[in-house]
């Protein structure tokens, strides 16, 4: 509790500093959308992997002085993967640092590259319809740190499409698992464990964006 207090102070602080010396300020919002078979983290009971698939929506506030970026986001998915049986959610605080290339692209786009982490938290609960098989529940939350590319493209001068990709991540976690199975003891019901995943995530974002401020000359070339 006390790293977490400690993690949310440090947080606003960036943001509040960001927020006040930045040239433009814009909020955007997300479409995720895991792809190339992407093991992600975390992953829910009975996921299965496909080429693409959507993964929830996500808004994010972004703050720019000159060619830097800072971006905050925070976004979620409500899990129903058989109504019947599965419950659960997912919930992240995404934080991106980036820098825009100086060269325009289709003259009305810009590129950065930069690194991101994210921190989630996930919770499932599984209740069987039959006796095959007993009530599970499981956590599991952690953090995941990698490179990413965005590239974003002007419609208006304040409205604008923005796609942003993960190219790697390295991630880190904390997972348990409560079984209720009666036959085990009260300690042989719960299992847990560290989860280190060094290729995982691989996850484009689109989004579209509203500028509400803009200090800074993007007609520039």
């Amino acid at each position: 509790m006390k790293f977490l207090q400690l993690t949310s102070t440090f947080f606003i602080f960036c943001f509040c500093f960001s927020y006040l010396t930045a040239q433009q300020n814009n909020i955007k919002l997300y479409s995720n959308f895991p792809y190339l078979n992407s093991n992600p983290n975390p992953k829910p009971f009975n996921y299965n992997q496909s080429f693409i698939k959507f993964s929830g929506l996500s808004l994010a506030f972004s703050t720019r002085k000159e060619l830097w970026r800072n971006e905050y986001e925070i976004g979620g998915q409500i899990l129903h993967l058989n109504l019947e049986e599965y419950s659960g959610y997912i919930a992240q605080f995404r934080y991106q640092r980036a820098r825009y290339l100086k060269t325009k692209i289709l003259k009305k786009g810009q590129a950065a590259f930069g690194i991101g982490a994210k921190i989630y938290f996930f919770n499932e609960n599984r209740e069987p319809v039959t006796a095959a098989s007993f009530p599970i529940q499981r956590n599991n939350g952690g953090i995941a740190i990698g490179p990413f590319a965005h590239f974003e493209y002007d419609l208006t001068n304040s409205i604008f499409i923005d796609i942003n990709s993960n190219l790697h991540a390295f991630n880190f976690g904390l997972d348990r698992q409560i079984v209720e199975n009666p036959l085990l003891t009260e300690r042989q019901q719960r299992t847990g464990g560290f989860d280190f995943d060094v290729w995982s995530d691989h996850l484009l974002r689109i989004g579209i964006g509203f500028r509400f401020a803009n200090k800074i000359n993007t007609d520039k070339k």
